[in-house]
């Protein structure tokens, strides 16, 4: 099938080549939907395909993650740090993955999603309606942490007041912007509030720093998956590519200094 990642479950799908279920986000509700069948059922708030009304705004949060999040984060980690180091399709398609114009694009693609997670308002009317009143305030920013029509921020996605699968997707999307921190000089990594050093480029820490709304959220899950230790325990992955990716970049750039010694040398 070429899909990774994809569930086998021989009683549901049958068994033999092919018969398995792909993309994540269906994997995640067919889970939910087998496991979760109340409202009693523990976790049971990860997806509430009882309540159609309620599961519908966690597919809608589920499906702007996918559309509007992921080729923003994915597209940013691509052109600045894993395009070199995966040889994918050829040395043509890798330059163009590789391009700045592929990152630029990639970066403005993921600003207004997290805009849109964060809730960015308006400036509001630019002029009085009239002479003796003050224009009225602006409409509430919309969010994707807000349920539709107001009524207050629940803490995640859709409004809701606890932690459901839109949440997990939102939350381990970004956290794979950690890998930035691997870009070399010039490209991206490090930047303020970043987790490591680097090339002072973009970051997820300088990403965050203008939206502290998608900070407490983020806090928010972290806290909702049992906390910054369990979360650490699943995302060390993440530490260790970096580590590596670290390592391979400067070996990289030793290798360019000495071909620059060795070119200089032999010029003299």
């Amino acid at each position: 099938m070429g899909k990774l990642p994809v569930l086998e479950h021989v009683a549901a799908f049958g068994g033999g080549a092919g018969s398995f279920l792909p993309e994540s986000g269906a994997i995640l509700r067919y889970l939910c939907r087998v496991l979760l069948p109340s409202p009693a059922a523990p976790f049971g708030h990860f997806y509430p395909h009882w309540d159609p009304a309620a599961a519908a705004l966690v597919d809608a949060a589920v499906e702007w993650h996918f559309s509007s999040l992921r080729p923003g984060c994915s597209g940013a980690v691509w052109a600045l740090v894993l395009a070199r180091t995966v040889p994918r399709g050829g040395a043509e398609r890798r330059a163009a993955a590789e391009s700045p114009a592929a990152a630029a694009a990639a970066l403005a693609a993921l600003e207004l999603a997290l805009d849109a997670l964060e809730g960015r308002s308006g400036s509001g009317p630019s002029t009085p309606t009239s002479a003796s009143s003050p224009p009225p305030p602006p409409p509430p920013p919309p969010s994707w942490l807000l349920p539709p029509g107001g009524g207050g921020d629940g803490g995640f996605l859709a409004g809701r007041s606890r932690v459901s699968i839109a949440d997990l997707l939102v939350a381990t999307e970004l956290d794979q912007l950690r890998l930035l921190e691997a870009a070399p000089k010039g490209r991206g990594g490090g930047g303020a509030g970043g987790r490591g050093g680097g090339g002072g480029g973009v970051s997820l820490g300088a990403l965050l720093a203008p939206r502290p709304r998608v900070r407490a959220y983020l806090s928010r899950v972290r806290e909702a998956c049992g906390g910054p230790g369990h979360w650490d325990e699943v995302s060390s992955v993440l530490d260790r590519v970096v580590a590596n990716l670290k390592k391979k970049e400067e070996k990289e750039e030793e290798r360019r200094s000495g071909d620059s010694e060795g070119r200089e040398q032999a010029r003299l």
